[in-house]
């Protein structure tokens, strides 16, 4: 659940004409199988670095189509569920949070200072 000072926030920075424009424009193209120009020419490229996908719990089938549609182009993609709405990183942060560190405390190459 959102705070209200969170709510009110959402509300100053999606609540003008067109606020949800470029938030919406990516569900869009891909509903529709479209692509900006700028990504044509990229569709073999592979990020091999350890990547983090933080996720809703629910919808299951939802999280379950983006993670196999980034894991084509991410081999090494930990997936992290969270119980939480669309916007883990709002409802959850502290879990979103806790996700993040556990998996860059797993890179090898980092090791905690603390």
């Amino acid at each position: 659940m959102l705070s209200n000072d969170l709510q009110r926030k959402h509300l100053d920075a999606f609540g003008k004409s067109g606020g949800y424009t470029g938030a919406t424009r990516w569900y869009q193209m891909w509903l529709e199988n479209t692509f900006a120009p700028d990504e044509v020419g990229y569709e073999g490229v592979e990020i091999t670095q350890a990547s983090l996908f933080v996720v809703p719990k629910e919808p299951a089938a939802s999280a379950e189509q983006q993670r196999h549609m980034l894991a084509s182009w991410t081999p090494n993609l930990t997936t992290v569920h969270v119980d939480s709405g669309h916007w883990v990183h709002l409802e959850r942060a502290s879990e979103t949070n806790k996700a993040i560190e556990e998996f860059l405390r797993g890179l090898q190459y980092l090791t905690p200072t603390m």
